[in-house]
């Protein structure tokens, strides 16, 4: 899982060097549909084999995969534009808090 995770996490990086933040250029709105464009073709790829999911990867190596990878990258990227794990800031970076617990602990 982490390494399909690291994967994951860089791909953002690369496509957010390329694109920016186009994947939010109108709000939420727009990272929205974005998020639902992704989970509509796993939808329909998982439709296609009664809604077996782990048979429908298989059917599809290569947009199987990658279909599941972006509906990830989309919900991380709503996520860390809207959370941030107690003790980190905002830049993915520990915070001051996590910092002082490190050092108590």
């Amino acid at each position: 899982m982490l390494a399909t995770t690291k994967e994951i996490v860089t791909t953002i990086e690369v496509k957010d060097k390329a694109y920016g933040s186009s994947w939010k250029s109108h709000g939420g709105f727009s990272a929205f549909f974005n998020l639902d464009r992704k989970y509509s073709r796993v939808e329909n790829m998982a439709q296609e084999e009664d809604w077996d999911i782990f048979t429908a990867m298989v059917a599809n190596p290569v947009d199987g995969p990658d279909a599941l990878k972006d509906l990830v990258a989309y919900a991380l990227l709503i996520l860390s534009e809207t959370y941030s794990p107690p003790g980190w800031d905002d830049d993915g970076e520990p915070g001051r808090e996590y910092v002082d617990q490190d050092r108590e602990g």
